[in-house]
């Protein structure tokens, strides 16, 4: 009924803690999960982080960047790409310098799963593809050269996007989230040129701007802009919403606006200021509409094609609620918990949001559910809270499930837990009546223990002692796998405990 690549939810959550057995199924697998650097494949070197030594990757290498497992590990050294060279960043791994390339440096190719860091100044002139899965922040960007930049991650442009003339290509897909601080500007003239948006939110916070004849814009999730305008090439808005907070204008070199068929797929620019179309043709495929912001019955709507006179009139079809509109999603520690907060500003057939989680971003546990509004064209507000987060780096996404099963991701969002993982009990495996818990801090603990299915055993507060004694003679007549968890007042120490 909707397309998956929409970028946000129809969720139902059950209200309240979730279940037990889905909290500790969650914590259990955690302590074995995969190998999260998976996804870099086929390097012909791998380096293990921290190191901070110059890297070179030389002609027709790939070298990978690992982390040893330390939490996030920032890389502060230098990085030289040579001719084809393939540079692979692992999850947990930040990046503060850009790479450098040699002078005959041709055919480079990154991929990022890492934190690339603020402010670099990335001009992808001679890289012929960037692939962004982890989150990057860079400054003003063009893209040139036949290059080719897709984000399925969190990307940030601290300036305008550029996607200059050529074969160039900007793809945003999946579950990707990219704001924009400056302008937008297509001024390509390749075949293959254009912005393409098919994942999660895209916000530019300046004007998008078609600006050659033969540059494309294939729009087929939700795009924010300031102004909107044409003035040459092809643009098209399939099965979503472009909302421009300022006016349009579509004039120039005979620019070609279409929307999807049939009228289910069926696009909209939602427009807060004036539509002034001057040349050109205005719905040329299938029905696309030009609609004010309360779904007022005026603007442009030509479902045949056309050139449209300035300000006409036609009505607004394709004016329909977006399945589910997220304006945010937050994850935060609140004392030994992390508080989710989340918001819609309209929903339809929104069945329930399920919460997950994920020690490397990639791999997710569903932890929770909240039931959803069905539909709705007033702003919504949710909350939930993990009761057990990892310690070190959890990572978070909300699906949104519809009433008929269709479902969505949003962005992902990550909490760095004082939650650790270094509780000292012994002797484990328990083979006497008394447990001893070593005492970290000097204050009071609890301490709780749950079966394999969630069943909670025991929740005891025991007073400071350098090392506290728990007495665990009933539990002995029930050898097993248990999840023995301490808590403190700013941080959860968990761990496997075997009883024999």
């Amino acid at each position: 009924m909707h397309n998956s690549t929409l970028p946000f939810f129809r969720f139902r959550f059950f209200v309240g803690s979730p279940s037990p057995l889905l909290l500790l199924l969650a914590v259990f697998f955690s302590f074995g999960s995969a190998d999260a650097f998976a996804q870099c494949t086929d390097c012909t070197r791998t380096i293990t982080l921290p190191n901070n030594s110059a890297i070179t990757v030389g002609s027709g290498e790939k070298v990978c960047l690992v982390n040893n497992g330390s939490g996030l590990v920032t890389y502060g050294g230098q990085i030289t790409l040579q001719n084809r060279a393939s540079l692979c960043i692992g999850p947990n791994i930040g990046l503060n310098r850009v790479p450098t390339l040699t002078s005959s440096s041709n055919n480079i190719t990154i991929t990022n799963y890492g934190l690339w860091g603020k402010d670099l100044n990335l001009i992808a002139a001679r890289i012929d593809s960037i692939v962004n899965y982890g989150t990057m922040t860079i400054n003003a960007f063009t893209i040139n050269n036949n290059a080719t930049f897709s984000n399925y991650g969190n990307l940030t442009i601290g300036g305008d996007l550029v996607i200059a003339n050529g074969s160039n290509r900007f793809n945003n897909r999946g579950l990707g989230e990219v704001t924009v601080e400056g302008n937008v500007e297509l001024r390509g003239n390749g075949a293959n040129n254009g912005f393409f948006q098919s994942g999660g939110n895209i916000t530019v916070l300046g004007d998008f701007n078609v600006a050659d004849v033969n540059a494309t814009a294939d729009i087929r999730g939700p795009l924010s802009v300031r102004n909107f305008s044409v003035t040459g090439g092809n643009v098209s808005v399939v099965k979503t919403i472009v909302t421009v907070n300022g006016n349009y204008v579509q004039q120039g070199n005979n620019p070609r606006i279409a929307g999807g068929t049939p009228a289910i797929n069926c696009g909209s620019f939602n427009v807060t200021g004036t539509s002034t179309i001057n040349s050109g043709t205005f719905g040329s495929t299938g029905f696309l509409g030009m609609c004010n912001p309360d779904g007022a019955e005026f603007g442009f709507n030509a479902p045949v094609g056309g050139t449209i006179a300035n300000n006409g009139r036609l009505g607004c079809s394709c004016n329909q609620i977006l399945p589910v509109t997220l304006t945010y999603f937050t994850a935060r520690q609140q004392d030994s918990q992390v508080l989710l907060q989340w918001a819609t500003a309209s929903e339809k057939d929104n069945a329930y949001f399920s919460l997950e989680k994920s020690r490397d971003g990639q791999q997710f546990n569903e932890i929770g559910r909240v039931t959803g509004a069905g539909t709705s064209t007033t702003k919504r507000t949710y909350a939930f809270t993990d009761d057990f987060p990892f310690g070190g780096t959890s990572y978070y996404r909300l699906r949104q499930v519809d009433f008929d099963g269709t479902s969505a991701n949003s962005k992902i969002v990550v909490v760095n837990s004082e939650v650790t993982a270094a509780l000292k009990i012994y002797p484990n495996p328990l083979t006497a009546n008394e447990l001893w818990v070593e005492a970290t801090e000097a204050e009071d603990v609890r301490i709780t223990i749950h079966n394999t299915v969630g069943t909670l055993l025991v929740d005891r507060i025991y007073p400071y002692e350098p090392a506290v004694k728990v007495d665990l003679a009933a539990l002995r007549q029930e050898p097993g796998l248990y999840i023995i968890s301490v808590r403190r007042k700013n941080r959860i120490e968990r761990q496997k405990l075997v009883i024999r």
